[in-house]
């Protein structure tokens, strides 16, 4: 896809919005009142292999970074809704352990100073073997084949930098 595509794909924008609605309710939970914005919405970027669509919240909280993960993960990126029962439906499904893939992964300096990420594509090696975590988002009207191809563009980096083992 190019990056116009992506941006005005209603499918993608819906996803998006229902991600980014999620992510005020999570955040709203800890953040001081009237403080979470929305920084930036459906923004493109622009990566080796495709284009992924995200948007930023913010809030001011006097909370703890245990008390922010806790609130904020697992992401609705990762979830969808409603998140408790997805994430039921995952545990079910899923036959393996997600381990690393969809935590936090970052550098955190103090309890005030830390930059977090989602490792939502997560490689994970052991001995000679190297495990890929990779996924896409499922809504009502998603198409079965579109979501493969996007889930396949998402592992060509890794594809490229060597022979992988492939978990669904």
């Amino acid at each position: 896809k190019d990056w116009k595509t992506l941006l005005f794909s209603e499918k993608e924008r819906a996803e998006n919005l229902m991600i980014t609605d999620m992510m005020r309710n999570d955040i709203g939970r800890i953040a001081k009142t009237g403080s979470v914005e929305v920084e930036e919405l459906f923004k493109v970027e622009r990566y080796r292999t495709l284009y992924q669509m995200h948007s930023t919240v913010k809030g001011i909280t006097d909370r703890d970074i245990s008390e922010i993960l806790l609130s904020t993960f697992p992401p609705a990126s990762v979830t969808g809704a409603p998140k408790k029962r997805a994430v039921e439906i995952i545990n079910e499904l899923e036959p393996f352990s997600r381990s690393y893939y969809c935590g936090a992964g970052g550098l955190v300096l103090s309890e005030e100073s830390f930059t977090l990420s989602v490792l939502i594509r997560t490689a994970v090696g052991k001995g000679k073997k190297v495990h890929y975590y990779a996924g896409c988002g499922i809504v009502w009207d998603s198409v079965e084949e579109r979501e493969v191809k996007e889930m396949h563009l998402k592992v060509e980096a890794f594809k490229k930098a060597g022979s992988l083992i492939f978990q669904r």
